[in-house]
């Protein structure tokens, strides 16, 4: 017997382990080989069954818990709120060329100061506070903040000492303080006196919570200070500010973009919306604008809340056990497993998620209760739709890594591996044909930038040109635009374009992956991971065999009655 043992534990790798914690007595060990490995299937199959079930159970409480959370900070309303504000202000209706100053004064007060109550009465003292729907408060004044370029001799000039303002970097930015009128000089008391003297002084990014903006002017990104005017809560005073502003012409041309910014409350659905209107004045004299509606939720069920946070936080720490010991276990072979690097990714993207839960509890309770302590000020919730935004990104990713491990439950995790071994057995004839094939796109994105730049909007920078031949590789391309712009030109760069990328190139992708996908078919191992459809399909074929076994039976009493009363 005990030699048998031996023969079992080094031949067939029924370790002791699996006999022990199933409490075989020796007596009932098998005596042959073909009882040996039936044993190891059967043990196997359980242990495989209790694995896949209890990670099965926690990947489905964690995906209730991720979105549970993602829920709580958003609302199937919000794409409604949304547009319902976007209409209201109608901000694309405002052409480029109108003065901004004077819209604000006329069109946009009438809309955030409504005089009457849905054209009917005037507006009633318990309802001052609406926007123009009588659905969304007002959470505070709104406020307008610029930023702006020093005013330079020019480089090179036609007219001898011209003075020139550059183009918007966050280096050039202008941060001195001024007097009223852009004048020269450091800031002084007595221009306490005016509705405006703050606007004429620079405030850091830093002290009033700012966050950099990306314009759609070749995509600039800028500060989140600047020059800044608080409205007031009142139209009257709000005119007068809007009036000194303009009569001081506080937009001039060493304006590189001004930002209008608010936030609204719907207490019906629950919801914020941060509302901010950029209105870009490039160096080339034209007018960029566009407007961006946040919506998010600052009050929900804190018990709830608190529940799936502390069952969140307990999964990412019991993750990062588990890496720790798939690690110490397998060391760097633990990444050759491609769901080990699906929890390897899910790891610091929970960490992340985590932090956020705590940096938005705690930025939610100090700027609700800034905003408390005086409601004539204005309260910057833009850092708060940031982060709510950002913690719906990731939970969001999460969610997606976390619904991609079902499949490993369900069994089908070999059609994965098997495109994982394909890619790895291609690499290095891969990682050529991208080498190659960048050096073509790249000259192809120069060729197009140099030939169309200065004609077609598509391709007025490199970036540009990069993510419009990315879209002519999916079936996307702008040919028309070119044809209008030059067309002998046109036809010979998409011609040569299609021939060399399209069909060359691709061609030669196909044919990499082809060869390699052959012999990863040739070389397919026999054994394959057991997922729930095994488990539920053998299951189901006991449950037939027994309920055959079963109708047989009853077959043989009622002919054995029929025998004895015959």
């Amino acid at each position: 017997m005990e030699g048998l043992w031996l023969f079992c534990k080094r031949k067939y790798g029924i370790l002791q382990r699996g006999l022990v914690k199933a409490k075989i007595p020796p007596s009932l060990l098998p005596k042959t080989r073909r009882a040996v490995m039936k044993l190891r299937r059967k043990l196997m199959w359980k242990s495989q069954t209790r694995l896949l079930i209890t990670e099965m159970i926690i990947y489905f409480i964690f995906l209730v818990v991720v979105y549970v959370l993602a829920l709580s900070s958003s609302d199937d309303r919000a794409y409604q709120l949304k547009h319902q504000i976007d209409n209201r202000l109608e901000f694309e209706k405002l052409n480029d060329q109108a003065d901004f100053l004077e819209w604000m004064n006329v069109s946009f007060f009438d809309l955030y100061f409504p005089a009457t109550v849905f054209d009917v009465q005037e507006v009633p003292h318990e309802l001052k506070y609406f926007f123009i729907d009588f659905a969304n408060v007002r959470v505070g004044p709104a406020r307008l903040r610029q930023v702006r370029v020093k005013e330079e001799l020019c480089a090179f000039g036609l007219i001898e000492k011209e003075m020139c303002f550059a183009e918007y970097q966050l280096t050039n930015e202008d941060a001195a303080d001024y007097f009223i009128g852009w004048k020269d000089g450091r800031f002084r008391t007595e221009q306490v006196k005016e509705y405006t003297f703050t606007a004429w002084h620079h405030v850091s990014a830093f002290d009033i919570w700012g966050l950099p903006t990306s314009g759609n002017y070749n995509k600039k990104l800028y500060g989140g200070g600047g020059y800044i005017i608080k409205l007031d809560i009142n139209r009257d005073v709000s005119e007068k500010i809007i009036t000194e502003l303009k009569e001081n012409k506080w937009i001039d041309r060493g304006t590189r973009a001004v930002f209008l910014e608010f936030t609204l409350y719907n207490s019906n659905v629950n919801l914020f919306s941060f509302v901010k209107y950029v209105r870009e004045y490039p160096e080339v004299g034209d007018v960029w604008s566009y407007s961006y509606v946040s919506t998010f939720r600052l009050y929900y069920d804190k018990d709830s809340y608190v529940i799936c946070s502390f069952i969140f936080i307990l999964f990412v720490v019991l993750l990062f056990l588990k890496i720790c010991y798939d690690l110490y276990i397998n060391g760097t072979y633990y990444f050759n497993a491609l769901w080990n690097i699906t929890d390897f990714i899910m790891f610091p993207l929970g960490i992340v998620s985590a932090g956020l839960l705590f940096f938005r509890q705690k930025m939610t309770r100090e700027t609700v209760d800034k905003y408390h302590e005086d409601q004539n000020e204005y309260v910057n919730f833009e850092q708060l739709a940031f982060a709510n935004s950002l913690l719906i990104s990731l939970l969001a990713i999460l969610l997606y890594y976390a619904t991609l491990r079902l499949i490993r439950i369900q069994g089908r995790s070999k059609w994965f591996d098997r495109v994982l071994r394909v890619l790895q057995r291609a690499r290095w004839d891969l990682t050529g044909f991208f080498i190659v094939f960048l050096i073509i796109f790249s000259s192809f994105i120069s060729l197009g930038y140099l030939f169309f730049g200065r004609l077609v909007y598509e391709y007025r920078d490199p970036f540009t040109v990069l993510a419009t031949l990315s879209r002519a590789l999916l079936g996307q391309g702008s040919f028309l635009n070119l044809v209008k712009s030059s067309p002998n030109l046109a036809e010979f760069y998409y011609v040569t374009f299609v021939f060399l990328v399209l069909f060359c190139l691709i061609t030669m992708a196909t044919a990499i992956l082809n060869a390699s996908i052959t012999l990863v078919k040739r070389k397919v191992t026999s054994y394959e991971e057991k997922g729930l459809d095994d488990i539920i399909y053998k299951l189901f074929g006991k449950f037939m065999a027994w309920f055959r076994r079963r109708n047989i039976t009853r077959v043989k009493d009622i002919d054995h009655a029929d025998i004895l009363k015959g």
